[in-house]
């Protein structure tokens, strides 16, 4: 094709036409790519045209149209070929129709058959091919639809899934429409462009045109979605005035979206312009449909404000002193507006450097908005730079232009700095406050600058913001410092104000700080804030617990506070917060810790009172006018670590300061250290004195109730007086802190005639809500009246003074002395939360030293009795029994106690008697004498209810011999016993010990021991009880390693020192159920240290330990003699000792044995027998033997016990089970041998197959053990239903069942128990469900009315089949009922039985029911107790 030039085309096309031939061009002309493209075409490579016309042409291009033949068919069409080139060709293009829609070359193919059914009759298809000179070819399809007045051209692309696109190719111009509706010749439903949005202009008259259309059709050759592009107007003018606005070529693209699958079509359309401003066009979307005009763009370096600013605005900016162009990056414009309201904005900004006054201004821009009923409206916006300090600002006009701007990244010791420099201004630097937030604000008129701070005061955890502001008026002008505290209240409703605290900088020699005060106010609304809001929000982080456990009542509401904080040196400063009521007082402070970092709190809260003694129940009339005790103040305080002395005393003056001394509304505190915690005083003034400040830590462990007259505990808080006021004489006053109240007590006394009475817990309660209360917990009386000396009392008792669970308790005392005889009883009343009730009372005769009554040989000296409703007394331990209330007498004279101790110790809290519902007890007790050597105090108690227990307890004293002419006897024996029954244990036990104060010949020759006998009825170590039994006499050997449960009495034994000798003797016997022992030794030593020490010693001792299951014995005995002398040499002491000594140790079996022999330093060990290396393991067969019953199956409960003995004894020869009650009855599998594995049924029950056993006698470990149960119903497994089925578990012995033990002497730990050791299975079967009982049934129910005799209508008079006969043998019966096929459930059956009722019920004569007789079936084997009557009669 390079030889081919248009010329010659032109003369070639010439002559065909002229000649009525074909115009040919062969494909060595026309290029290879074109002329293969062409073969797919015309079916040949070279161009054939038929009947040829040329067609005019531009310059530069040939143009023909002919007939051609189209490729794979006879069909052909009128294909344009067009030339193009300068004088030599470059490029060919054909033009080609598609009548089928069809087309496809070497390069791509194309189906737009589907299209067709879319579009008008007028549509067409033509494919366009295009070949360069010696270059690729290609090929493009078209789809031309009739448009308004022209035909609109759409090209059309494949997308990967099939979709075919068509978007039109028009020129800037477009295609003008005459109406909107001109868009119908576009395929789709309905109109293609929506409703116009209201406010748009309606178009005019050559406004709208077509500037772009396309359509997509899927693979299916379903429409799926339609767009177009269309002009509306060619200008409108939007706004005129101070603001004008004008639009050019109002476009709107609309589109259709067609989803299909039933879902509905979707239409969209948004809004485009340009827009001009000034002497710039710039390009806008508009939003529909609130027709919402935004745009945004970039004008280049050199163009200045006045470009797009309207001259209304720029007047506007007159002072500011724009330049008029913008160098730098250049100009930035940016508008929003509503072309509806006619609200409009219009930003311009300018990048370069702008000098004004001071100022360097960058980045400045500027605002302008407008609308319908509001004037034109300016802001200036930019970044400003004063000294290398940098930030933003916002300039605004009112009457001037000023500039306010903030700043961030700045210290306090910055901004110090930069306002000294740069404008003059003083502002303090405190380290504490930290700068949070700086706004600047310059004045172009007057030169003023302003620095309004916010910033946060941080003293350790307070936290606080600062506000302050700082003026210069004018160049070189004063400057001006004002502080403002503003502190959020946090309890306050969302969106109050916050509080402002008044605030001024106080400067001293060596510190700085802030005071700050801060009052409610009308504009605040005149509301409170609680103190624990007022302490959030000054920071003090977790505000409930900085107030500690001070009550709620003291945590006021305040309307007013003030601040204080000092910073001295270089430390952290210091924080004083006081706040007042009308009757409360409050300081918080926060001061440096006094050693080591960090900071101490303090809160203290003074409560202004009036309470007096003369106010008081008894004593008050009593009181003389004017010389009262008044309580005018309590105080709280709680200290968040420790406060010193000194820390005390600074605050108090501090606090001094702010406070009025007429008045005194705050706390002082105590001139002490206060250590971390709760503290509580009250100030009291007694005969117009004031006494010291009585002080109290309820946190602390509180002590006993104090009862009596000089009697209060060392910690209470008291403090002693001796003021009389007329006939009340006050000894001491005492502080007590008790269910957030705070009590004064009183130590007062009335004295009428002989009689005193003597008033407990008499004083003052004051509550947090400043509610006094006159209390008085009990009352005394005493008379003293020899030889008549009574005395009583009785205290009533609450909170946390009482056991849990109860409301009140009241406790008494009261005796009666004669010369004669005494009487004493206590008691105790206690009232429930629950409601029930709780007393005992326990009371005693004694006859003193002559005793009631009895001749010698049993002289009777007192008796007690005692009981108890509701109550339940603990069992006192062999070593309790000496201290035991109820043995001891209840005057103390046993114990060394006072009266009131003992109540104390009878009915205190936890004590020995306490309430417990279900409870009751009794107890008897007595004491004698016989021949005055021997004296015994013994009580029986008896306790019943829900447990119940029997005990015998006592003291016996022995004086061999007692003689009056002897200071002290020649032997003292004194026995504690305790024998008793515990039902909720199954023990009993008895001990005996030998007290304390026994002796033989002398006073230190010292008796000891103890004997225990204990018998468990049955196991109980699961809960925590014991078993089995053991009885020991002076304990046990030294390797057996003692059950918790079993008892410890001393070694049975005698110690005489006397000077350097001591001599001791000792034994001991133990049996239990797995071992016993027994063993002595006897030893004497003499020890003299006068410059030499010399030493002696004798020993000797045997001990023995044989156990069984399996047996094993342990042996061993020894002697020792010898003589050691110390001698001190300068600094070294040497000592020099010769000894003789033999021992020997047997053990077995196998039987072996040591024996050691040590002569002055030479010693030698003889072995012999076996040695200690292990007890050789047996075999199962010796093993086995030991073991009980391996299986048994055990009834737990529902037995019959009362069945007939022949019937018992045949079914247990028939091998029959046992008989059991209907009503429930449970059974057990138990095992002999623990197990790794319970299966049940062949499942797995409880264990695993991997968990094993040891088996010790055997040295095994990891033994399989499997407990294997199968329940069976007659001959098939049955699934229990219903029942309680679960795993029992017991402990087993060690000695068996433990794992062999590393060390060989570990053997004699027989008595340990493995616990939860699986044994077996037990099943629960519950009693059946019984439907109601129908009630009373009297004999009038029962009776019958009679009918008249009618005969029986029956079918016929003659019996019909064989008669029904017992069958003797059952099981053939049974069989027949049950038989599958013809039983009475089988299929057949059922289906007769549903014929005869329907027949029934044709009549009026059904039953109510045809269900199928199944279940009836299943239980055919257990229901009948006689063998059924069958007939043979056909069914």
């Amino acid at each position: 094709m390079a030889d081919l030039s248009l010329d010659t085309i032109g003369r070639r096309l010439d002559d065909a036409v002229s000649g009525g031939g074909p115009f040919t061009v062969g494909a060595q002309e026309v290029g290879v790519s074109f002329a293969a493209l062409w073969d797919f075409v015309g079916g040949t490579e070279d161009v054939v045209l038929s009947t040829p016309r040329r067609l005019p042409g531009a310059a530069g291009e040939v143009a023909a149209v002919g007939s051609v033949g189209l490729a794979g068919g006879e069909q052909r069409a009128d294909v344009t070929v067009t030339f193009t080139g300068d004088t030599a060709v470059h490029t060919v293009r054909l033009d080609i129709p598609l009548p089928e829609w069809r087309y496809h070359d070497s390069d791509t193919s194309w189906d737009l058959s589907g299209l067709r059914g879319h579009l008008g009759a007028g549509a067409a298809a033509r494919a366009r091919v295009t070949a360069a000179v010696d270059g690729p070819a290609e090929s493009r399809v078209f789809v031309h639809l009739p448009g308004p007045g022209a035909e609109v051209p759409f090209e059309a692309a494949v997308d990967p899934d099939g979709t075919c696109r068509l978007s039109s190719a028009l020129d800037e111009e477009g295609i003008a429409l005459s109406a909107l509706a001109d868009l119908d010749f576009l395929p789709g439903p309905g109109s293609l462009l929506p409703e116009l949005p209201e406010g748009l202009p309606v178009p005019g008259a050559g406004d709208p045109r077509l500037h772009g259309a396309s359509f997509a059709v899927d693979s299916s050759g379903a429409l799926r979605s339609v767009a177009a592009r269309v002009r509306l107007l060619r200008e409108w003018s939007v706004l005129g005035g101070d603001l004008p606005l004008a639009l050019k070529n109002v476009m709107v693209d609309c589109a259709l979206v067609l989803p299909g699958d039933g879902l509905a079509a979707s239409a969209a359309m948004g809004l485009s312009a340009t827009v001009v401003l000034g002497g710039a066009e710039l390009v806008a979307t508009v939003s529909v449909p609130d027709l919402t005009l935004e745009l945004f763009a970039s004008l280049p370096a050199g163009s200045g404000a006045s470009d797009v600013l309207p001259a209304s605005v720029a007047q506007q900016l007159d002072g500011l002193a724009l330049p008029p162009q913008q160098g730098g990056t250049g100009l930035t414009v940016s508008a929003r507006g509503s072309l509806r309201t006619k609200e409009w904005s219009l930003t311009c900004g300018l990048t370069g450097e702008i000098a004004m006054g001071p100022l360097t201004l960058t980045d400045l821009y500027v605002t302008a908005s407008h609308g319908p009923a509001t004037r034109l409206a300016l802001s200036v916006h930019a970044a400003a730079a004063v000294e290398g300090v940098s930030f933003g600002v916002s300039l605004e006009r009112s009457d001037r232009w000023t500039a306010t701007g903030a700043l961030s990244g700045l210290s306090l010791s910055d901004l110090a700095l930069w306002a000294a420099d740069a404008f003059g201004i003083d502002v303090p630097v405190i380290p504490e406050v930290t700068l949070e937030a700086l706004v600047v604000t310059y004045d172009f008129t007057s030169r003023d600058f302003t620095f309004v701070c916010d910033s946060g005061l941080v003293s350790g955890d307070i936290h606080a913001r600062l506000h302050f502001a700082a003026d210069r008026q004018g160049t070189g002008g004063s400057s001006v410092l004002r502080a403002t505290l503003a502190v959020d209240d946090l309890a306050a409703e969302p969106g109050t104000m916050p509080l402002l605290f008044d605030a001024q900088w106080v400067s001293k020699p060596g510190s700085t700080g802030i005071s700050a005060r801060w009052q409610t106010s009308a504009e605040t609304g005149g509301a409170g804030v609680p103190i624990t809001g007022l302490l959030d929000s000054l920071g003090f982080d977790g505000a409930a617990d900085l107030l500690g456990e001070l009550p709620e009542g003291l945590r006021p509401v305040v309307t007013g506070a003030s601040l204080a904080w000092e910073r001295t040196g270089t430390g952290p400063g210091s924080l004083v917060v006081t706040a007042a009521t009308d009757r409360l007082g409050m300081v918080v402070a926060q001061v440096p810790a006094a050693s080591g970092p960090g900071s101490v709190r303090l809160v203290g809260v003074r409560g202004r009172i009036d309470a007096r003694a003369s106010d008081l129940p008894l004593i008050g009339e009593a009181i003389p006018p004017g010389r009262d005790v008044v309580l005018d103040g309590f105080h709280f305080a709680h200290a968040s670590a420790l406060w010193t002395a000194a820390q005390v005393r600074a605050l108090n003056g501090l606090v001094g300061a702010a406070d009025d001394t007429a008045t005194r509304r705050l706390p002082r505190f105590p001139d002490e250290d206060l250590a971390r915690g709760l503290l509580a005083w009250v100030t009291v003034t007694a005969d117009n004195k004031e006494l010291p400040p009585l002080v109290v830590r309820p946190g602390a462990p509180r002590p006993a109730v104090a009862l009596g007259l000089e009697h209060r505990p060392e910690e209470a808080a008291s403090q002693e007086m001796n003021v009389v006021l007329g006939p009340v004489r006050l000894s001491g006053l005492g502080l007590a802190y008790r269910d957030g109240s705070l009590f004064l007590s009183l130590d007062a006394v009335l004295t009428v005639g002989p009689v005193q009475l003597v008033l407990l817990g008499l004083g003052i309660g004051v509550s947090p809500s400043f509610e006094i209360t006159p209390a008085l917990r009990g009352a005394g009386v005493v008379m003293d009246k020899p030889p008549l000396h009574l005395s009583g009392m009785v205290e009533r008792r609450t909170g946390a003074e009482v056991s849990p669970g109860l409301k009140e308790q009241f406790v008494g005392l009261a005796a009666i002395e004669t010369g004669f005889f005494a009487l004493h009883a206590a008691g105790s009343y206690a009232k429930a939360v629950d409601g029930w009730s709780s007393m005992f009372l326990f009371g005693e005769v004694s006859g003193g030293e002559r005793g009631l009554f009895g001749p010698p040989p049993f002289r009777v000296i007192g008796i007690s009795l005692g009981f108890g409703v509701n109550s339940t007394v603990r069992t006192p331990s062999i070593d309790q029994v000496g201290r035991f209330p109820l043995v001891n007498r209840l005057d103390g004279s046993g114990g060394g106690d006072t009266p009131e101790q003992v109540l104390e110790q009878l009915a205190g809290p936890g004590r020995w008697i306490t309430p417990r519902e279900g409870q009751y007890w009794g107890a008897g007790g007595i004491e004698f004498s016989s021949f005055e050597f021997l004296r015994t105090r013994a009580l029986l108690l008896v306790e019943g209810g829900q447990s119940w227990k029997v005990m015998l307890i006592g003291r016996t004293t022995i004086d061999l011999p007692r003689s009056k002419a002897l200071k002290d006897p020649i032997a003292r024996l004194v026995i504690d016993l305790a024998i008793g029954y515990h039902h909720d244990q199954a023990l009993f036990s008895m001990d005996a010990v030998v007290a304390p104060g026994s002796y033989v010949i002398d006073p230190a020759a010292e008796l000891t021991g103890g004997l225990s006998l204990y018998i468990w009825g049955e196991d109980r170590t699961a809960q925590g009880g014991g078993k089995g039994f053991v009885f020991t006499l002076g304990g046990y050997h030294h390797r057996f390693k003692r059950p918790a449960y079993y008892p410890n009495p001393p070694r049975v034994g005698w110690r005489w020192a006397r000077g350097p000798v001591t001599i001791r003797g000792q034994v001991y016997a133990a049996l239990t159920d797995g071992a016993f022992m027994a063993g002595g030794e006897l030893s004497a030593n003499y020890d003299s240290g006068h410059g030499i020490q010399l030493q002696a010693w004798f020993t000797a001792w045997l001990d023995a330990l044989v156990q069984w299951k399996p047996f094993y014995f342990d042996l061993s005995m020894g002697l020792s003699i010898g003589v050691a002398a110390t001698v001190k040499v300068l600094f070294v002491r040497v000592r020099v000792s010769l000894e003789v000594g033999v021992s020997l140790h047997l053990w077995g079996p196998p039987i072996g044995g040591r024996a050691r022999v040590k002569v002055w330093f030479i010693t030698f060990t003889i072995d012999f027998g076996t040695g200690r290396d292990g007890v050789p393991p047996i075999a199962w067969p010796e093993f086995s033997v030991q073991l009980p019953a391996p299986l048994s199956i055990a009834p737990l409960r529902g037995l019959l016990v009362d069945v007939d003995p022949e019937e018992a004894a045949g079914r247990s020869a028939a091998g029959e089970p046992l008989l059991v009650s209907a009503d429930g009855f449970a059974v057990r599998t138990e095992a002999a041998v623990p197990a790794g594995h319970l299966v049940l049924n062949a499942e797995s029950f409880a264990g695993s197959g991997t968990d094993t056993i040891d088996i010790r006698p055997m040295g095994l470990r990891g033994v399989v053990s499997e407990h294997l149960v199968t329940l069976r119903r007659f001959e098939d497994e049955y699934t229990p239903t219903g029942w309680t089925v679960t795993p029992f578990r017991q402990g087993m012995p060690k000695a068996m069942w433990g794992a062999p033990p590393a060390d060989p002497r570990d053997v004699l730990d027989g008595d340990g128990v493995l616990d939860g050791c699986l044994a077996g299975i037990t099943f629960e079967i519950p009693a059946p469900k019984l439907a109601p009982a129908v009630g009373w049934v009297d004999a009038e129910a029962l009776e019958a009315d009679g009918l008249p005799d009618a005969p029986i209508p029956l079918l016929g008079s003659e019996p019909e089949g064989p008669p029904s006969v017992v069958d003797e043998d059952g099981d053939t019966a049974i069989a027949a009922i049950v038989d599958p096929d013809t039983g009475i459930a089988s299929p057949g059956t059922a289906d007769r039985r549903a014929s005869v009722h329907a027949a029934l019920a044709a009549l009026g004569l059904a039953p109510g029911t045809d269900d199928p007789l199944a279940d009836y079936a299943r239980l055919a084997h257990t229901v009948f107790t006689n063998p059924p009557m069958t007939t043979t009669a056909e069914r």
